[in-house]
Parts: C-alpha cells; sequence; structure tokens
C-alpha cells in the first residue's frame, strides 16, 4: 500500500499575490534570424523582398540609422528606439552618423503586439535587453525545434516588455490615469474592507462625477464593476490555493454575509463557490 502523503495547510497564513481583471497573454512569435550590427557610414542595404508574413523589428543602441519603408517618410532610427515593420515595405536602410549598432530581429508575429508599427519608439535599454538577446543568440545556434521555441520566448519577453515601458511613459503624460492607477493599486489593498466610489474619487483627488468618466475610460469598466470582479477573481484563486471556508472567504473578502458572497459568485461564475471548489479539486 502507497501512503500518499499530506499536504498540511496553516490557516493562519496569509498569501500575499496580486491579479487583474484583464489578462492578456505574451504576444506569439516565432524568431528565425538575429543581427547585432556594427555599422559605419559604408552600411547602405537596399531591399526588395515580397514576404508579407515577416517582419523585421531594429532596436538601436547607439548612433543613428535611416530606414525608408514604401508609402512612408524616411524615418530616423537612433539610440533607445525600437521599430517594427513588414518586411515586404522595408526598401533601403543606411547608417547616417559615424555609426548604427542595432539588433536586427527577422520572425513571424502570430499575435498583434501592443506597440504601433512602423514608428520609432523611445524605448530606454536596460541590462534585460541585453540577456534576452544574447540568449536568442546561442539559441539560434541550435539547430533544434525545443531551441528555437526558447529563442522565440525570449524575444516575446522582450516585446513585452518594451509594449509595457512604452505604455507606462504615454501613462505617465496623463494625471488622470496615474490617478486610476493609485486607485486600482489601493483596491488590492481593500479586499476585505469598503471602499465607496467616494472613497475611490477622494484617492484619485477627482470628483465622484469626474472620477466615473475617466475610470470608465481607462480600464472599459465602472469603478464598482471593476472593484467587484476583482473580489471574486481573488475568491476564485483563493479556492483553489487556500483552504479557507466559504464563510471565511466572504469574511476575508468584505463580503456582509456567506449567502452575499456565494449569490455574488454565482452570478459571476455561472455556479455557486462549494461547486466551484468541488469540481476543481475532482479534475485535479
Amino acid at each position: 500500500m502507497v501512503k500518499k502523503d499530506k499536504l498540511i495547510y496553516n490557516t493562519a497564513m496569509q498569501n500575499i499575490f496580486s491579479t487583474t481583471t484583464t489578462p492578456f497573454s505574451n504576444p506569439v512569435v516565432a524568431l528565425s534570424t538575429l543581427y547585432n550590427v556594427r555599422a559605419d557610414r559604408s552600411y547602405d542595404v537596399s531591399c526588395n523582398i515580397d514576404d508579407p508574413d515577416t517582419f523585421v523589428i531594429f532596436r538601436t543602441l547607439s548612433g543613428t540609422g535611416r530606414i525608408d519603408l514604401e508609402g512612408y517618410p524616411s524615418i530616423e532610427l537612433n539610440g533607445d528606439t525600437v521599430m517594427i515593420s513588414a518586411r515586404s515595405i522595408v526598401r533601403r536602410y543606411r547608417c547616417s552618423s559615424e555609426k548604427w549598432v542595432f539588433w536586427w530581429f527577422k520572425c513571424k508575429l502570430h499575435s498583434t503586439v501592443a506597440l504601433p508599427y512602423n514608428t520609432a519608439l523611445d524605448i530606454p535599454g536596460a541590462a534585460h535587453d541585453e540577456y534576452h538577446t544574447n540568449q536568442c543568440f546561442d539559441l539560434l545556434k541550435d539547430d533544434l525545434k525545443s531551441a528555437a521555441i526558447h529563442a522565440s520566448a525570449h524575444l516575446a519577453a522582450l516585446l513585452a516588455k518594451w509594449s509595457w515601458q512604452w505604455h507606462s511613459s504615454k501613462r505617465s503624460m496623463s494625471p488622470h490615469q496615474n490617478s486610476i492607477s493609485r486607485v486600482t493599486r489601493m483596491m488590492h489593498d481593500m479586499l476585505d474592507k469598503r471602499f465607496t466610489v467616494e472613497m475611490m474619487a477622494d484617492t484619485s483627488r477627482l470628483s465622484v462625477r469626474r472620477f466615473r468618466q475617466v475610470f470608465e475610460q481607462t480600464t472599459g469598466q465602472s469603478p464598482k464593476k471593476y472593484f467587484d470582479r476583482l473580489r471574486l477573481d481573488t475568491a476564485a484563486e483563493m479556492l483553489l490555493t487556500t483552504p479557507f471556508s466559504i464563510g471565511q472567504l466572504a469574511e476575508k473578502l468584505g463580503y456582509s454575509s456567506q449567502f452575499h458572497f456565494s449569490k455574488a459568485f454565482k452570478a459571476y461564475f455561472g455556479k455557486p463557490p462549494s461547486s466551484f471548489r468541488a469540481e476543481i479539486t475532482k479534475n485535479n
């Protein structure tokens, strides 16, 4: 008879985690080629390649280059810029200063990257960029499917990081969006407490009416709906990862009673929390 190990929980423990009501997957990308180019003024490449499914990503590290795209004005790429473009419209790229150091990724994008195409984007570099790129170089040398998948994952990480950096820099230009971020962060700390729309508006330093407008414009949801969804998504996570009873979860997430918690959970997930936990436990 095989004796199974028992999982022992400490009911006094505290689980620390973060969640979002709008999860997105990473871009799915297939990396095929990577160049590390150190160019001088003699560097001038003309091309006319009919390859509509392939994209190129220029990541300038230093110096300046110029890109000619079909149907676009000439684009200047200088230090700390990223540009993504379909390979089929790239007509010429050349060094336009004493030197131009850049990475050139050739890949296929199987889902939309959350960055504008055919635009020089100001995205400061970081040590992680070099780490992921060096990993891509090493992995592409192995003619193995597993290595190619791993290399593509590193490029996906770079794209996700660059997207986050670029959108964060844009967000910092909007005081309202910073205010909304302050509120959503506080929501995570107020899951077990009363956090009214009036209190949220006060945190954002906006009037209640203006806060409702800005919050919905930013998140696509009303403040109450966002907070309710955050609490219920957190409840689902805790049903799977903690031994707390339904009543304990209701109390920890600020519901007035187990009845009200179960009613809200069923309306959102289509089944009561007890059935949700039992079904997941059975499948695992």
